[in-house]
């Protein structure tokens, strides 16, 4: 798809091959869409969509692309004709949503490689969808309702808000303390006090 794209492109605008050696093609939206559960062999060369959540990644390295030899005896070039060139790398791992994953599984993973342009479009612990909607909504609480005279629903909404550390937990909630003028802001710290226990895992791409 790069080649033809290239092939277009450089047809209707010779001039941009000044600025540009080289053109990504990305597919969005696309229709097919499943589990990381049921990924399989039958996917093989095929394009899916998948969605989950990035529990781990890696830093960016260089991936070898072309290469160029030269002999020590003769002196010829075997391979590419030009220098050695490298593209930027990735790696995350993908996990899951936690409620999609059956009752008593743990949820399933898959590595996924990056590649150039999308080595920065996904982070750690990135599902995260509605915090302001419910933040705004348990501002201005519920109606409190009676059913029948027979229980009582309460208005107020209590909000728990659940990730990894710095991905601005704290930020949200110290925004609605000085919005709210009745808010209050308070931290368990110093309460009570876990022992932690630490392991050290090589990873094998680094």
């Amino acid at each position: 798809m790069e080649e033809v794209a290239m092939k277009v492109v450089f047809d209707l605008h010779p001039n941009y091959r000044n600025f540009h050696q080289k053109i990504d093609v990305c597919i969005t939206n696309l229709p097919v869409y499943d589990q990381i559960r049921n990924i399989g062999q039958i996917h093989l060369n095929t394009m899916i969509c998948v969605g989950g959540v990035v529990t781990r990644q890696s830093g960016v390295f260089p991936q070898l692309q072309e290469v160029k030899y030269d002999c020590n005896k003769c002196g010829a070039i075997l391979g590419s004709f030009f220098q050695n060139s490298y593209s930027e790398v990735k790696k995350l791992t993908l996990q899951e949503s936690p409620g999609i994953a059956p009752a008593g599984r743990l949820p399933r993973y898959k590595e996924v490689i990056l590649l150039n342009d999308l080595i920065d479009c996904a982070r750690p612990g990135e599902e995260i969808e509605g915090i302001k909607t419910a933040l705004a909504l348990a501002m201005f609480r519920g109606q409190e309702k009676n059913v029948e005279g027979k229980h009582r629903l309460r208005g107020d909404i209590n909000v728990l808000l659940l990730g990894e550390p710095g991905i601005t937990k704290s930020q949200f909630l110290k925004y609605v303390e000085r919005t709210g003028q009745r808010a209050m802001y308070t931290t368990g710290k110093g309460v009570y006090v876990v022992s932690l226990t630490t392991a050290v895992h090589k990873d094998p791409v680094t």
